[in-house]
């Protein structure tokens, strides 16, 4: 039973009682009035971060002739109000290394290849079907913007589609995210068969994944997240099921590729029109390759009546650039000298003065430090302190709009007072953690008498997701207005994609990438590579770490389960951690050898780093002639520049992902892409060798042989790989064991 209550006073109180009537009007129960008061708590609807202060990295919006610009965005926008196209701009360290010299311009499809540039084939639009007639949305009244701010710009518009009339109000944050809020009916009852949004990406799609609560740790239904390559339909909401749900409406939904992607979320399947069994979200390919994606607010022929509205959010990543120095925070910083500091030890509400006793060690201040200094010092590099939160557990229920005004009332106090730079909030999943069945609060909505069936509940739940960002968002403005600098962390799932915007840092742990708890299942065989592609967050602009996590491997165990961690992490582009917090790497030694070589590459000179990864560099080299999605053997490339200038130093990453070991030939079809032929000969890799003096003659009498030989060397072992044809680039066969990596090392110019 719900009931609308009359507005409650403040310090008043009431009572509560229930009769029960038979058909006759006969009294057949009763519950005698219980009475309660109404306090209105000083956290109620407190304005705590709905000012216009743009939050760290962003930058005001500007306004432009035919849109707007964010930090990393710039959107031209229909006169419906909807994006026409978007643009990511190219960070420098997106870029070749020949093309990041000032004034250098590349072609719309140079950048579209590394998932930046211009977006959209088309302009997103709205559209329905109606007498089996595709009708697009008229514009009626052309977006305008109605409120015009440095963090948030809103555009009005009204349209018209065949019988709907369609009144739509789209806010578009300073990250570059999109929130819309939709109005749509009929002036009298008319039947449509399909009412849609419709987006067609330019540029490779080949990843999807929703999430309607199975996902685990993971965030994601269905851990294989690879779409087909094949023109049809890709990917249908249909194959979803959502528990106690009786369409198949999704409220979280991301697709796009480990370059660039897109997060959809919908709080609640209120106003739309859904059969059973009809997806409500799609994704089709063309002939050519090229991805349209669909939601389908009505997905089949119904009768359309009154008004109903609709409000969904579409993210677009990356939000931001990743910060200067991204890979050496990753692969040497956890996540600083406390990651989650007070875990379920302390409350929300936290006195002033323990606040202020603890500020040098939240803000990573000198012990001698004075106090008059708090409110100026600030640290912006890692290592942190953070503290840790598990969700909304002993705060309130469900992660609502309760949670999102107490959570950030006194969070506000723990940056004013404390200083505290982030937390680790623990399990802050959208869905997994965010559903709620809660009628009274609004959260979940009763399903219309026609809608149910047998004993089917009569309310289908709804979703927290714009409460658990707004959190954040909110909390990101207090950061900025008190000089805080923002360096919280999560999860390396669904909740560091919701968070992009507001967040440091993620971690790949536990069952998210980072555990096997068996000796058998190892990470390679537990967690498939498109996963790692969504986990890594190549994607976005967040520094990614792997931690060393829960494994039945020991000192003197096979090495493999701990080097195939290093060797992920390389491949992916993210760190890892010889410590986490459920385990280590047992093998210590193999880290220490080759951070200390990525070292002496020059990896961790980020601004001079180029990465070629394996998601779309097969033109350029490949391990045997398979198809790496066939064989499982994986090859990214890092170039740094030479010292003299003229070319660059390679690292091939190989990763051996399949059933066995492997020993195939490295070709490199395109070395002009590296710079030029490989000129690192067997007797300058040799010499990286420091023998006894002893043994200095015997050295240089076995490698004399082979001193003119072009190869690529081991940085590991110092073994090299040598070239099998002078006219060619192809090398080995290289030898890579079974779920282990090897990193060669070659030398390209063009003299």
């Amino acid at each position: 039973m719900v009931l609308d209550l009359p507005q409650l006073i403040d310090g008043e109180r009431y009572k509560v009682g229930l009769l029960l009537f038979d058909e006759n009007r006969r009294i057949v129960g009763e519950r005698p009035p219980e009475e309660f008061a109404y306090n209105v708590e000083p956290w109620q609807n407190n304005p705590i971060g709905k000012n216009d202060t743009v939050w760290e990295p962003f930058t005001p919006i500007v306004v432009t002739a035919d849109g707007f610009e964010t930090l990393c965005h710039r959107f031209t926008l229909a006169p419906s109000g909807l994006p026409a196209q978007i643009t990511i701009k190219p960070d420098p360290r997106d870029l070749p290394l020949e093309r990041r010299q000032p004034g250098a311009v590349l072609a719309d499809e140079e950048l579209l290849a590394i998932g930046r540039g211009p977006q959209l084939r088309e302009p997103m639009r709205l559209g329905v079907v109606a007498d089996g007639k595709l009708l697009p949305a008229e514009v009626v009244t052309p977006a305008k913007a109605v409120r015009t701010a440095k963090s948030e710009i809103e555009y009005e518009s009204a349209l018209r589609a065949g019988p709907l009339r369609i009144a739509l109000t789209v806010r578009y944050d300073c990250d570059g995210s999109m929130h819309a809020s939709m109005t749509y009916g009929a002036e009298t009852p008319a039947t449509v068969e399909r009412f849609e949004l419709v987006m067609a990406p330019a540029g490779r799609v080949d990843l999807a994944l929703s999430e309607t609560g199975d996902g685990g740790m993971t965030g994601t239904d269905r851990w294989e997240c690879s779409l087909p390559m094949r023109p049809g339909l890709v990917w249908e909401s249909a194959s979803t099921q959502m528990e106690l749900f009786y369409n198949k409406f999704v409220p979280w939904f991301w697709f796009g590729s480990a370059d660039r992607a897109w997060s959809w979320y919908c709080d609640s399947d209120a106003g739309w029109i859904l059969d059973r069994e009809g997806s409500s979200l799609t994704l089709e390919r063309d002939e050519a390759g090229d991805t349209t994606w669909r939601a389908l607010f009505i997905n089949h022929a119904a009768e359309v009546s009154g008004e109903r509205r609709i409000a969904f959010a579409l993210l677009t990543h990356p939000a931001k650039p990743k910060p200067a120095d991204f890979r050496t925070a990753d692969w040497h910083y956890l996540a600083g000298t406390a990651w989650a500091d007070g875990y379920a030890i302390e409350p929300l509400e936290l006195p002033e003065p323990y606040l202020l006793k603890r500020w040098r060690t939240a803000a990573s201040a000198p012990p001698d430090l004075p106090d008059d200094q708090r409110t100026v010092w600030r640290k912006d590099e890692p290592p942190f302190h953070r503290y840790g939160r598990w969700r909304n557990v002993g705060v309130c229920p469900e992660l609502d709009q309760i949670w999102e005004d107490k959570a950030t009332y006194y969070f506000e106090q723990h940056i004013r007072i404390g200083r505290r730079v982030g937390w680790w909030m623990d399990e802050y999943f959208p869905v997994g953690f965010g559903r709620s069945d809660n009628l009274a609060m609004g959260n979940a909505r009763l399903r219309r008498p026609e809608e149910i069936q047998g004993d089917e509940l009569p309310w289908h739940s709804g979703f927290l997701t714009t409460n658990m960002r707004n959190h954040y968002k909110r909390l990101a403005r207090v950061f900025a207005d008190n000089g805080v600098p923002q360096r919280q962390h999560t999860w390396s799932n669904n909740a560091a994609t919701m968070l992009e915007s507001f967040i440091w840092n993620s971690l790949l742990v536990e069952e998210c990438g980072g555990g096997n708890r068996a000796y058998e299942v190892d990470l390679l065989t537990q967690f498939p590579n498109s996963l790692y592609r969504f986990m890594g967050k190549n994607w976005t602009g967040l520094v990614t770490t792997l931690c060393a996590d829960a494994t039945p491997c020991r000192a003197g165990d096979d090495k493999r389960l701990d080097r195939q961690r290093l060797g992920i992490g390389l491949l992916h582009d993210f760190g890892v951690t010889p410590n986490g917090p459920h385990g280590t790497l047992h093998h210590k030694e193999q880290a220490v050898r080759l951070l200390h070589e990525l070292t002496r590459f020059g990896f961790f000179d980020d601004a001079r780093v180029e990465k070629l990864p394996f998601w779309r560099n097969r033109e350029v080299v490949r391990l045997g002639d398979a198809a790496p999605e066939d064989s499982r053997l994986y090859v990214t490339v890092y170039r740094h520049p030479r010292p003299e200038g003229k070319g660059a130093n390679a690292l091939f990453v190989i990763l051996n992902e399949s059933l066995k070991d492997a020993e195939l030939p490295l070709t490199i079809a395109d070395p002009a892409r590296l710079g030029g032929p490989n000129r690192l000969t067997a007797a300058a890799a040799l010499a990286q060798a420091a023998p006894p003096d002893a043994l200095a003659d015997w050295w240089r009498e076995v490698t004399s042989d082979a001193a003119e030989h072009i190869v690529l060397r081991d940085i590991e072992t110092g073994d090299v790989v040598a070239r099998q044809n002078p006219e060619t680039e192809t090398y080995g066969p290289v030898y890579v064991p079974y779920h282990d990596y090897r990193v060669l090392y070659g030398e390209f110019r063009t003299e």
